[in-house]
């Protein structure tokens, strides 16, 4: 699976209790990315899609998601998917937020393959990267 998820600076998934991956230009691009595949996420990340996205599979187990596929996960822990995840898609948002979901997987065990700065709609600049597992 090519797993996304979103964070701050600090590692969090989440901050007050609230979702980091709120912009609309990341969404696009989480539908860019996933264009030739079903994209696998929780009910909980529905209602950022937009409703005519219909490759959408939802499912609170995403260690079915298939070889190849996709999978956007906001707040489920990580760790338990890190042995089936071929490519990890990291976006940042630059920016410290006090977070109360931290990542529970070491991005040092992981080789940065590629990196890209764009504009969002809610931040001047996100941080997109690509891992692969050493």
């Amino acid at each position: 699976m090519n797993l996304i998820i979103t964070v701050d600076d600090s590692l969090n998934l989440a901050f007050n209790k609230r979702r980091q991956s709120r912009d609309e230009k990341v969404v696009e691009k989480i539908i860019e990315l996933s264009a030739d595949s079903e994209l696998w996420i929780s009910e909980y990340s529905k209602d950022i899609f937009p409703d005519t996205f219909y490759r959408l599979k939802i499912s609170e187990d995403f260690s079915r998601c298939p070889e190849g596929a996709f999978c956007f996960s906001e707040i489920s822990p990580i760790k338990q998917l890190e042995k089936n995840v071929e490519h990890l898609i990291v976006f940042k948002w630059n920016r410290h937020y006090p977070g109360d979901l931290p990542l529970d997987i070491n991005l040092a065990d992981w080789s940065m393959i590629h990196s890209e700065d764009f504009a969002g709609k809610s931040h001047e600049k996100i941080t997109m990267e690509v891992y692969k597992h050493d």
